[in-house]
């Protein structure tokens, strides 16, 4: 009896791989059929049987982008280039759907001392800047002095 639960658990863990890559092909049929629902639906199962992998993030990404759900298309394209940031596709596809983000946030501009204090920085060189500090110093131990 114990022979063919052996037996029988070789089997399956024989067959599980097949069966994983047969998901991931349905997935990439389902996407080139254009059905990106059950594309994503596939990618995710494929993500959970097989676990991550940088190829699996792009395709992911890729269906969410075409689905027209960008914020899970950007995230997918991240969790792509953290595992291979030499991915120049998932580089140039995370570029594209960030362009599609409306919430952008436009910076405030700078405080109006802060503004004032760097256009006064600015005016003069470092080396400037320098030689009055060392003059001022100089001024400072000679008040001192004739104090």
């Amino acid at each position: 009896m114990k022979k063919i639960y052996i037996y029988l658990l070789f089997v399956v863990i024989g067959i599980s791989p097949i069966y994983s890559q047969t998901t991931l092909t349905q997935a990439n049929e389902a996407y080139g059929q254009e059905d990106y629902i059950k594309a994503i639906e596939l990618y995710e199962q494929t993500l959970r049987e097989q676990g991550v992998s940088s190829d699996l993030y792009y395709n992911l990404g890729n269906a969410y982008y075409k689905h027209n759900e960008f914020a899970k298309a950007i995230l997918n394209y991240e969790r792509a280039l953290l595992l291979n940031p030499g991915n120049e596709d998932a580089r140039f596809n995370l570029e594209m759907a960030n362009t599609h983000i409306v919430d952008k946030i436009d910076p405030v501009g700078k405080f109006f001392l802060s503004v004032w204090i760097d256009s006064l920085r600015n005016f003069l060189s470092s080396n400037t800047w320098a030689v009055i500090g060392i003059g001022s110093f100089l001024l400072f131990i000679g008040g001192l002095y004739l104090y």
